[in-house]
């Protein structure tokens, strides 16, 4: 169950944590506890910003993908990562992208990283991280185990018209939107809020509180209120719950 799953890896950045943030949340601060992620701000953010400020810094990893404007993006490298957001866009929009990023670093990168050293060993660390190849052993044992023991592949390749191209990359953008969610208004949170309410209410009552209150942007807010106007919602599908 899927949702199970976010629900459980959003409790355990909390519990890393130590405290859950209050709402509405911003999750910078909660990151220098719980993750090796930090937070940078560029105007107009581009993949091509991006590359110039890594390799400012002697980060020497390529981007391979052709310059466009972002929103936000984060990069892995080497069991820690950076995320970047546009500081042009406002608080709430932010506030997601944030938290989106998150989700790619958590569900794509480190769940990943971190399996596949607990089967292999430290040693595998330099294979993730492309420092050398992988031994015959460890690619049949990789094989064998489904455990993916390549370096980390971005997901910053679009289509020419801008759009993602395959299921996996769609897959992956609906799993972090969702763990996004639930990272700045759990589910089960705004669900006792809007029990609370008459029935007859609920619905201008969701969009107002997860705006107000949960300080997510307009067109998030109106995506996860469908959720709610489902009569019997499969909380284990993503596109339910996004209301897609």
């Amino acid at each position: 169950m899927i949702q199970h799953r976010l629900q459980t890896i959003a409790d355990e950045f909390w519990s890393r944590v130590g405290d859950s943030e209050p709402f509405p949340r911003m999750l910078e601060d909660a990151l220098i506890w719980s993750l090796p992620l930090s937070v940078t701000q560029l105007p107009g953010l581009s993949t091509k910003s991006v590359q110039s400020w890594l390799l400012q810094r002697e980060i020497q990893l390529m981007l391979a993908a052709q310059n466009r404007a972002l929103h936000a993006c984060v990069v892995a490298f080497r069991g820690s990562g950076f995320i970047f957001l546009d500081s042009d866009n406002n608080l709430s929009e932010r506030r997601f992208s944030t938290a989106h990023e998150i989700g790619h670093f958590l569900l794509d990168y480190w769940e990943k990283r971190q399996l596949a050293i607990s089967r292999f060993g430290p040693s595998i660390e330099d294979v993730i991280d492309g420092i050398r190849p992988a031994t015959v052993e460890e690619r049949v044992h990789s094989m064998l185990s489904e455990v993916q023991i390549t370096p980390f592949t971005h997901l910053m390749e679009r289509k020419a018209d801008g759009q993602l191209g395959c299921d996996s990359l769609q897959r992956s953008e609906l799993h972090a939107d969702s763990l996004a969610l639930e990272l700045l208004a759990p589910y089960e949170t705004v669900k006792d809020r809007v029990n609370s309410r008459r029935k007859q209410d609920r619905q201008t009552y969701v969009q107002e509180i997860l705006v107000a209150d949960f300080g997510l942007p307009p067109q998030v807010a109106q995506k996860y209120m469908k959720a709610f106007q489902l009569q019997e919602a499969d909380s284990s599908s993503v596109r339910k719950w996004l209301g897609i």
